[in-house]
């Protein structure tokens, strides 16, 4: 019998980026991006804060709730991105 090996490839953190970026191209609340980009509490925190510093994501108040949305610069990083998957596929 032979056995296949089977490689579960982790995502990097640009991979993380693009999945939060398409999710919120419509602008999305917290708690649908983590459902979206497969994160727990914590690593959604920190992945969104760095992400605004960037100046990647907006945040947008529609009354009690708050909407992030990929800024313009962030549909660029998306562009890019695929670009570079793209290339290296």
């Amino acid at each position: 019998m032979q056995r296949e090996l089977v490689i579960v490839a982790r995502r990097g953190q640009m991979d993380i980026i693009a999945d939060i970026l398409r999710a919120a191209k419509e602008g999305i609340k917290k708690t649908q991006i983590i459902f979206h980009a497969r994160l727990n509490n914590e690593q959604n925190k920190k992945y969104l804060n760095l992400m605004m510093r960037k100046g990647l994501i907006e945040v947008e108040k529609q009354g009690k709730h708050e909407l992030y949305r990929t800024s313009n610069k962030g549909s660029e990083y998306l562009r890019e991105y695929h670009k570079l998957r793209e290339f290296l596929t």
